[in-house]
């Protein structure tokens, strides 16, 4: 790895290689916006990372699987957030369910007695 990388260093990289690193995302991620967020979260990550550890022998290569972990991290946030999401609408059909007779009985001015 090689030392002093600046802002503008990174600059320069995103316009020579962000094309290349794009279309190689969209190839592995079969999805253009989640490949465009993906090229954005790793120079993100390289503005953070090189000034303190230096640019990587292959920064395209290193742009690309950064780019693809955040995806897939994105990918299984997004499916878990889906499955929660699931779980929760089927919860509140049960709980609905089980207070349908009460809410009814309530509508037909009728209490229950807890004697």
């Amino acid at each position: 790895m090689n030392s002093q990388v600046t802002a503008e260093t990174i600059s320069a990289l995103y316009q020579q290689q962000s094309r290349r690193v794009l279309a190689t995302l969209i190839r592995l991620l079969g999805d253009f916006e989640l490949a465009e967020e993906a090229l954005q979260d790793a120079f993100a990550c390289a503005l953070q990372q090189w000034p303190v550890d230096g640019l990587p022998e292959q920064p395209r290569a290193w742009l690309v699987s950064t780019g693809r972990f955040k995806a897939i991290d994105k990918m299984r946030q997004q499916q878990t957030q889906r499955k929660y999401q699931q779980q929760w609408r089927q919860n509140k059909m049960k709980t609905a369910k089980l207070f349908r007779p009460m809410q009814q009985m309530i509508k037909a001015g009728r209490t229950m007695s807890c004697d």
